[in-house]
């Protein structure tokens, strides 16, 4: 059967995929998840049907799905993957859900032959149905990007009234993010530096903060953007980490909405890279890509990507005794954008 993250919590539908290598029987594969539109498979159950092996590297957190022609390298909640010395981007990463890692039904129709060099067949019993041009046009984006609108009087205009700052803590429940050295999951490190900003915030600035997500559940794109669009968000911090392939990257990158490379979401940027900066914090640079969690709207919004979980030193500041001085750090960032406004 497959399982619909509703709520945060896995439930049942009846549905499940058949697969198999062109020209002999398929196998029904009955553990199938769909999340943000999208079904996932469990590689553990997925090469075997396809007649490939993989194994799950603990120390460099990496899975390599082994091919008659190459090795696949894959990082949990990495948009990249490695084939043999190529670098190619995924069409959604692979995320550990309910405990097993995880790859979508696209990079299996799409890219897993090409890579793999193999003729599958493939047949999912229960699609997700969309409507026309769905996937060019998709309405989950649309509302999000319109949630993600400042719907309150610019700072120009209304200097005296209080600023209201959003953190999102990015996954949760059963999307645990990516998985670092010694297992620790994202989820955890995004929640935990998203309540010390809170109290930072709170405490040396006098604002209230909203979040997305409060606690260990996942919420989708949709009712994140309500949390926000709700209580007239003046501005959004969006927090992640990442891993990488080897344990030699560190340091925290901040992301931008491409149209916005000049506006106030760069100038937040700015802000917070300096106070990161000045707080001696690597800050590897400030870019404008289209990734999800900015969407298309005009909050002043930030992504912070602060730092991976495969290496040792950005670990222990994002998950030891140093964690505080990175939400003071980040704090100081905020409140150097709102005064200057």
């Amino acid at each position: 059967m497959a399982v619909a993250l509703l709520g945060g919590f896995p439930a049942a539908a009846p549905a499940a995929v058949e697969i198999g290598l062109n020209g002999k029987e398929p196998q029904r594969l009955n553990e199938v998840y769909t999340y943000q539109g999208a079904a996932y498979l469990a590689l553990d159950d997925l090469l075997p049907a396809l007649g490939l092996t993989g194994e799950w590297d603990s120390v460099e957190h990496v899975y390599s799905i082994a091919t008659p022609s190459t090795t696949i390298k894959l990082v949990p909640g990495n948009m990249y993957l490695r084939v043999g010395g190529q670098v190619v981007e995924m069409v959604c990463p692979a995320r550990f859900i309910d405990g097993r890692l995880r790859v979508s039904e696209e990079f299996v129709r799409k890219q897993l032959p090409k890579l793999a060099k193999v003729s599958l067949v493939y047949n999912n019993l229960n699609p997700v149905e969309k409507d026309g041009d769905e996937e060019e046009d998709d309405p989950t984006e649309r509302m999000f990007a319109e949630l993600l609108r400042h719907k309150e009087s610019p700072y120009e205009e209304d200097e005296d009234r209080e600023k209201i700052v959003a953190i999102d803590p990015g996954h949760g429940g059963t999307d645990s993010g990516t998985i670092g050295i010694h297992g620790v999951k994202e989820k955890a490190i995004n929640l935990d530096v998203a309540q010390a900003l809170a109290r930072e915030i709170r405490m040396n600035m006098g604002l209230p903060v909203i979040f997305t997500r409060d606690k260990d559940y996942a919420a989708t794109r949709s009712e994140r953007g309500q949390a926000i669009a709700h209580q007239g968000a003046d501005l959004l911090i969006v927090l992640h980490a990442q891993v990488s392939q080897g344990t030699q990257a560190r340091g925290m990158t901040l992301f931008v909405r491409p149209q916005e490379a000049s506006g106030r979401s760069w100038g937040l940027a700015r802000k917070l890279a300096e106070a990161l900066q000045a707080a001696n914090l690597q800050v590897n640079g400030i870019y404008a890509v289209p990734l999800l969690p900015l969407s298309e709207g005009d909050l002043p919004t930030v992504m912070v990507e602060m730092g991976y979980l495969s290496n040792m030193q950005d670990l222990a500041l994002l998950g030891g005794s140093e964690m505080p001085n990175v939400a003071r750090a980040m704090m100081q960032g905020i409140r150097n954008f709102v005064e200057r406004r």
